[in-house]
Parts: structure tokens; sequence; C-alpha cells
């Protein structure tokens, strides 16, 4: 009892000292019940399942609120390891932890829905596996990976770029998210060119 005492105040006193960020708890978990809501929509619906109109309509408004929610924490701790660590350092950290994940656990999902075909809410076949180089959107989920890489991946170059010049970068993130309309129907480029800039929003607030 007297440990976890101790640990639980000094749990309190981390996210006082602003070791670590409370706000960020709650806005993660947040966000997290808020993607929850939409896959079980989504499924229920794939599933021939009656779905209130109300409640699938809520969730799709939602749907963005929680994608820029996801993306600004995202930068928030992108920002505090750049204090922290090199570029190269983040870019293979990112590699490691956002692509490899990606790819392998994409392949895994595809295969298992092809073969337990009856028994989910996906219709798959072989030729899905090409979706992972550049079409992320069709594998339901598993997209957000790929888009957080990417969108990190743009950040490291163009902070080498910019150094500094933080409202240079900024603009250019908002003229990419009123322009990722054009290329809309190749989620590879406007998953990153529409999600960018709340990860930008994010490291430098």
């Amino acid at each position: 009892m007297k440990y976890t005492a101790l640990t639980n105040n000094n749990n309190r006193g981390n996210i006082k000292d602003g070791t670590r960020l409370g706000w960020v708890d709650y806005a993660r978990g947040l966000a997290i019940l808020l993607v929850i809501f939409r896959h079980t929509m989504v499924g229920l619906r794939r599933s021939d399942v009656v779905v209130s109109e109300n409640l699938y309509y809520i969730q799709e408004f939602l749907l963005n609120v929680r994608m820029p929610v996801f993306f600004i924490l995202s930068g928030v701790f992108l920002g505090r390891t750049l204090q922290k660590r090199s570029l190269k350092s983040i870019a293979a950290n990112k590699t490691a932890n956002l692509l490899y994940p990606y790819v392998l656990w994409s392949a895994i999902l595809i295969t298992f829905q092809v073969f337990l075909s009856n028994y989910t809410n996906s219709q798959r076949s072989w030729t899905d596996y090409k979706y992972i180089l550049y079409q992320p959107r069709e594998l339901d989920h598993m997209w957000y990976l790929l888009a957080l890489f990417n969108t990190s991946m743009l950040f490291l170059v163009c902070h080498n770029i910019f150094k500094n010049r933080h409202l240079l970068h900024f603009i250019l993130a908002v003229v990419l998210y009123y322009f990722h309309y054009l290329v809309y129907d190749y989620s590879l480029i406007s998953d990153v060119m529409y999600n960018y800039v709340f990860l930008v929003f994010g490291v430098y607030m």
C-alpha cells in the first residue's frame, strides 16, 4: 500500500513539474475512445447490422476531430524528442516503430482477411497487398501508421531546411492542407498533405 501511494504521488508530481503532460493523456484517451466508436459503427454496418443513422452521422462528424487530435499529440511528442535527439536518430526510431509495423501488420491483416473471409466483414483478395505501397486507406485502420511515419519524415526534412523559420514552415503546412483535395484519390499523398499541418502545430505549440 505504501509503495502504491508513493508511486501515485510521484506520478502526480511528474504531471505537475512538467516532465509529463497530463492533458496529453486525457486527450489521447478521448481520441482512442472515438476511434473505438468509429470502427464499431463501421464494422456493424459492414456486417449488415442496423445502426442508428444519428449515431453513424455523429461518428462521421467526430472523424474530423479525432484524427487532427492524434496528429497534434504526435507533434507534441515529436517536438519534445527534437530537444533530446538528432534528426538521424529520430528517423531511425520512426522507421522501426511506424514503418516496419505498418508493412508487417498490414500484410498479416490482409492474409487473415483472405483466409478467414467467411468470418470477417472485409472482402479481400491476394491483389490487395499492392495497397500497402500506394493506397493505405484501403487497409482499414492501418493507414494511420504510414501517414504518421510520412508526416514525421516530411517534418524532419522541412525542419532541417527551415531551421528556426517556424512561420514559413507552418505556412507550407497550411498550403499542403488546402490543396490536399487535388490528390484525394491517392491516399499515400493526400493523407500527408491533410494531416501535416496538425503535426506541425503540435510541434510548435
